[in-house]
């Protein structure tokens, strides 16, 4: 149980060059080498990479309980030769009650002599209160977690959202893809096109753009998802360790001393 020995000391308050300390989790967006750096270093580099895609990692709020890393990986080759790749990675935790939590790596903060510190933001989604508890960990974070009630969108604003996504000129094409284990999990593939005809975006010719969903029912998580866009590169997001059961109930709620402060939608 590696994952959970690295886990813990991030939820005490984490160590910089004052001596105070603070913690923290979900897109903890490391290197592998770097994740076992947390838990061996007292100063471990930070890089904080990209943000990726920026997609929700397709996890239900209810379904079996696990703590998993997702990494993010994201390639783009540009006209004049050169090319850009990075790598991030996502914590996520589900517990048998609803609780989904995702910890992110937001940035890394000069502190000195080179060293970076991360500062990441935490989210815990509660299926059953219809809530969310957002806190910050970090270098200069405020012990503050906030707690907001997201209002149900309507299905009028789902529709326009959906018709937003969408324009109406586009050519979509889904399909089954089949079965594959990715990580260790079986996961179902449907792959979907978009032919984008030429004006439609200004572009002079039209171009397609390919993506692919593998989900597992069984999880009732994405384990895999792909992207390819000629006008933003290659961005892969998939299940890189998986641990079935029960994680630290400590993921959950906000470290010791943090205030909770409600905040409107």
């Amino acid at each position: 149980m590696r994952l959970l020995a690295f886990l813990r000391p991030l939820f005490r308050r984490r160590e910089v060059m004052n001596g105070r300390c603070a913690g923290w989790i979900f897109v903890a967006c490391l290197a592998v080498g770097a994740l076992r750096g947390f838990a061996q270093a007292a100063e471990p580099s930070c890089t904080a990479g990209s943000m990726g895609g920026g997609m929700s990692y397709g996890v239900e709020a209810k379904g079996p309980p696990l703590l998993a890393v997702m990494k993010t990986t994201f390639d783009q080759n540009l006209a004049d030769g050169n090319s850009i790749h990075t790598e991030t990675r996502v914590l996520l935790a589900r517990d048998a009650v609803g609780h989904l939590m995702t910890q992110v790596l937001l940035t890394c903060v000069p502190i000195d002599k080179g060293q970076s510190t991360p500062r990441y933001l935490v989210n815990v989604h509660d299926a059953d209160n219809v809530s969310s508890t957002t806190w910050y960990m970090g270098d200069a974070s405020e012990e503050i977690a906030y707690v907001s009630h997201p209002r149900a969108a309507s299905a009028q604003a789902k529709r326009s959202a959906s018709r937003a996504v969408m324009p109406p000129r586009s050519e979509y094409k889904r399909e089954e893809i089949g079965y594959k284990t990715i990580s260790g999990v079986s996961a179902q593939g449907f792959r979907e096109t978009h032919t984008i005809s030429a004006g439609e975006v200004g572009n002079a010719q039209e171009f397609v753009t390919v993506t692919e969903t593998w989900q597992s029912i069984d999880l009732k998580m994405v384990v895999m998802h792909v992207q390819n866009d000629p006008r933003h590169g290659r961005t892969v997001t998939a299940v890189e360790s998986i641990t079935m059961g029960e994680p630290d109930a400590a993921l959950f709620s906000p470290p010791k001393g943090y205030v909770l402060k409600e905040r409107t939608q």
